[in-house]
């Protein structure tokens, strides 16, 4: 099983497939409060058509609430976000399942 449309060209098995969600954020290119940024597909190669598992690592920055004035898209002041979610992929089913995450 490997990524197929990663930004970066990595797959997940020789390279990190890594994908760019900031153009989906809108013209400020940040994530308010109450905003949902646009959706991404992730696809994936599976020729035996398997069960398989992928693991999620999700960063970001979020603003300080000290400090208001800063500047969209600044990361100065900001809260940095790490998110490791795992997930279980059935392509016979067809289904996405959350299975775990720290």
């Amino acid at each position: 099983m490997r990524a197929s449309n990663a930004d970066n060209g990595g797959n997940g098995i020789e390279s990190q497939a890594l994908f760019e969600y900031s153009n989906n954020l809108g013209s400020d290119r940040a994530l308010t409060a109450g905003e949902t940024s646009s959706a991404r597909h992730l696809k994936f190669s599976d020729p035996a058509g398997e069960l398989f598992t992928f693991t999620a690592v999700i960063r970001g920055n979020f603003p300080d609430p000290g400090y208001a004035s800063m500047a969209a898209g600044s990361s100065a002041g900001a809260r940095k976000l790490k998110l490791k979610l795992r997930f279980i992929a059935d392509p016979a089913a067809r289904s996405v399942a959350l299975v775990g995450g720290e």
